[in-house]
């Protein structure tokens, strides 16, 4: 959305499509962590390095 609508003059969106779109980006963000330490071993032992602040 961020990438398209400034290039192209005839795009409206509503405020709610806006806050949708934007809602979801953050929702992403607060869930890829969860998600790289289930499937990421690496990633895991430096998530618990850091949450833990102890050596895994």
């Amino acid at each position: 959305m961020y990438v398209i609508v400034p290039f192209c003059k005839s795009c409206e969106l509503s405020r709610e499509t806006v806050n949708f779109i934007t809602w979801l980006g953050y929702i992403n963000s607060a869930i890829n962590p969860l998600i790289y330490c289930g499937f990421n071993r690496d990633f895991r032992r430096a998530f618990q390095k850091i949450i833990l602040c102890k050596n895994v």
